[in-house]
């Protein structure tokens, strides 16, 4: 075990370990005051550094001892820093929050990123954008950009914050193309802690990146951010997308705030349309997305609402020309036990190429089966009643392990498509796509872009 250029020169001898088969010796940079490398061998992993922050948790969790055993790895890159792979489990290190985290083979993170959809390069194909919560007050964007068979390649680090600097939980996540220059953007409806909640705008460099985030219209004083829901849209027919809140103010009221944008993709202040009576819509059992629903040039808000009775129903709130909306219409609703609520995911598109925004279901059957189903947009914005198209044989598709659905046309040819990342058992994850067909049905999935556990 001689010094090395990598982890510095020796501090001890080569030493046995104390409770296995092993030997192992500790290495120190030049300049530094502590050892900050150690090579670990045994018979049965071979001969692996561990070092830096890693090596830190490591030893803080019992090093050799611990439940993650010896190394098995060099230090590899993966998403926004490095990992080490133990017998069992891994460690990785992140570079921009420097924060350590241990994890099992199987551990699976989605918890700590948010889908969206949008037309990143201009080139005409939706690509996937994910935010990312690196932790300790640290996230990213990333993007996926789409190719002409509809999938998506490795992902490209976007943007990142400071460290300390964006809290990803304080945020909701929105994109569509807020300054008109044919690229989508993203927005970010952002929770100080101090209570004032904000509009981010960040803005596409053309080449899959992001600007920094500039900071807009603010929401009223008194407003709660864990109330609030986003969607974005072209509300007002002006060919860029504006932002809508729409804020649950308790007792089941619930109105709608439209941000008009401005030329530079940043937002006016909010102004209020439509709001209910009270007891006539909990938003806490709404999903809400955004579309031409009509056929009209302006966005509408559209609405999936899961009642505590077991019914389930779709609403549209028809946009006016000033970027308001009117009151909820429901068009489609089926009675109790046909559908479980809790096992649909939501998301809208013009998946029939009509020129107005369909809805769509991914619904779980149970025991790994599950199925897309179709709302096809009525002219009056309304939906028809759902047409069933891939339905996944047993265990081939687990939708607890998928994530939220979300729908753009990233093969380019006028027809929305859905897109949805899956979350192996094993730790790994990829990237499917349901291309729609002419109808607005989908065949089965195809995968594209894949991470190996623990990369992602």
């Amino acid at each position: 075990m001689g010094a090395t250029a990598a982890i510095g020169y020796p501090t001890t001898d080569e030493l046995t370990l104390s409770t296995r088969s092993g030997r192992y010796q500790h290495f120190r940079q030049r300049d530094d005051s502590a050892d900050t490398g150690s090579i670990y061998w045994s018979s049965a992993t071979g001969s692996w550094p561990v070092t830096n922050g890693i090596r830190t948790r490591w030893l803080a969790l019992n090093g050799a001892d611990s439940w993650l055993g010896l190394p098995l790895s060099y230090e590899e890159e993966v998403t926004g820093g490095v990992s080490t792979t133990f017998e069992n489990g891994y460690i990785r290190w992140n570079r921009h929050s420097r924060t350590t985290v241990e994890h099992k083979p199987d551990d699976r993170t989605p918890h700590l990123r948010t889908d969206l959809m949008g037309d990143v390069d201009g080139d005409g194909r939706s690509d996937l954008i994910t935010a990312y919560n690196y932790e300790e007050g640290t996230a990213s964007l990333h993007t996926f950009t789409s190719n002409e068979q509809g999938g998506f390649a490795q992902p490209r680090q976007a943007w990142v914050s400071a460290q300390g600097n964006f809290y990803y939980t304080h945020a909701r996540y929105a994109s569509g193309d807020f300054n008109g220059d044919g690229r989508d953007d993203v927005v970010a409806l952002y929770g100080y802690s101090d209570g004032t909640i904000a509009a981010l705008t960040f803005i596409s460099e053309g080449d899959g990146t992001f600007k920094h985030w500039v900071k807009t219209a603010e929401l009223p004083s008194g407003w709660e951010w864990d109330r609030t829901k986003l969607v974005a849209g072209d509300f007002n027919g002006d060919k860029r997308s504006d932002i809508a809140v729409i804020y649950d103010y308790g007792d089941g009221v619930t109105g709608t705030h439209t941000l008009l944008v401005k030329a530079d993709g940043t937002f006016n202040a909010p102004v209020a349309s439509w709001k209910s009576d009270a007891g006539d819509w909990y938003s806490s059992s709404v999903t809400y997305s955004a579309g031409d629903a009509n056929g009209d040039g302006r966005d509408d808000i559209i609405a999936y609402y899961g009642y505590g009775s077991g019914e389930v129903a779709l609403f549209t709130l028809p946009a006016t020309v000033t970027g308001g909306f009117t009151a909820p219409v429901k068009s489609w609703n089926a009675a109790p036990g046909i559908w479980n609520s809790a096992a649909i995911k939501f998301t809208t598109g013009d998946y029939n190429g009509d020129g107005r925004e369909d809805a769509a279901f991914i619904y779980d059957y149970g025991d790994g089966v599950t199925g897309a189903h179709t709302f096809a947009a009525k002219p009056d914005g309304g939906f028809n009643a759902p047409a069933a198209s891939w339905k996944a044989s047993t265990g081939d598709w687990y939708s607890s392990s998928t994530g939220t659905p979300v729908s753009g046309d990233t093969n380019n040819d006028g027809h929305a498509d859905i897109a949805m990342m899956y979350n192996y058992a094993i730790g790994a994850s990829r990237a499917y796509t349901l291309l729609s067909q002419p109808d607005g049905t989908f065949p089965g999935p195809r995968g594209s872009w894949y991470a190996a556990p623990g990369t992602w």
